[in-house]
């Protein structure tokens, strides 16, 4: 298990992010955490439907459980030996071809 491993996934809705996560978290033996960790939280006070406007004011408390969630990782998380974001960059380093994102569309 690679518990100091994280992966972010960037892309439109509706692309797979969540489906790729779920799999990779699978095969990597790690959690998956999403934005649905903190929306959810906010969201299933509140109507939320997908088409009613959300309330004015909701998103700085969606922000707060975003950065509880966070620091929750940061500070009791497990921590193992591996890093994979520095193997990563050694390896770009070490053939000379610089590190970029990928973005699903």
């Amino acid at each position: 298990m690679l518990t100091r491993t994280m992966v972010y996934i960037v892309g439109p809705p509706g692309v797979g992010k969540y489906t790729i996560g779920r799999l990779l978290a699978e095969q990597l033996g790690c959690r998956l955490v999403d934005n649905h960790y903190w929306c959810n939280v906010i969201f299933s006070l509140v109507k939320e439907d997908g088409i009613t406007p959300l309330p004015k004011g909701i998103w700085p408390l969606v922000g707060q459980v975003r950065s509880a969630v966070l620091k929750t990782i940061g500070e009791f998380s497990p921590v193992g030996r591996k890093n994979l974001i520095e193997d990563i960059m050694r390896l770009a380093d070490k053939r000379d071809g610089g590190l970029r994102a990928q973005v699903l569309r």
